[in-house]
């Protein structure tokens, strides 16, 4: 698959210092959430078999130190699949880990302020791998893009 996975979007913008890597939470995990006095996320995975999925969540963390994230259990996820345009679809049945993770993200997506030209800017990054993550991979030749071409005749004039 080309390009990063929407589970694995870094970006840093105005004021996101950066964005984990969303994860799966599973039954035998060490999985602690604080709420007050700071909102805090500990998780770590068991070794060997880790038992059954119980939620999934995802974290950003400000430039200012502070920390947000979300979590969703397994029935949340469950209802975003059953009212997801696709709920048999290969992401749910094959990669399910990764629709959670989605699911996650996109959760706390929903709740930052979005009218910011920074969080703008990651909602077009996710928005853009989740497209590149549907295309098929290329085969054949390779295209350049329009602007690559313009600045190669650019370099080739001044060679001259």
């Amino acid at each position: 698959m080309k390009g990063k996975r929407i589970s694995e979007v870094r970006i840093t913008v105005r004021e996101i210092e950066h964005s984990e890597p969303a994860e799966v939470v599973h039954h035998r995990d060490k999985f602690e959430r604080q709420y007050a006095p700071k909102r805090n996320l500990v998780h770590a995975p068991a070794e060997g078999d880790r038992g059954e999925e119980i939620g999934a969540y995802a974290l950003v963390e400000f430039k200012d130190g502070m920390v947000d994230w979300e979590f969703c259990d397994k029935a949340l996820i469950e209802r975003h699949r059953k009212h997801s345009k696709q709920p048999d679809s290969l992401m749910w049945t094959k990669f399910h880990e990764e629709a959670w993770k989605k699911t996650a993200i996109r959760n706390l997506a929903n709740r930052l302020p979005m009218s910011n030209p920074g969080m703008e800017t990651l909602a077009e990054v996710i928005e853009r791998d989740a497209r590149r993550e549907m295309e098929p991979e290329p085969s054949g030749r390779l295209e350049l893009e329009a602007d690559l071409k313009k600045h190669l005749r650019i370099a080739t004039r001044f060679a001259r």
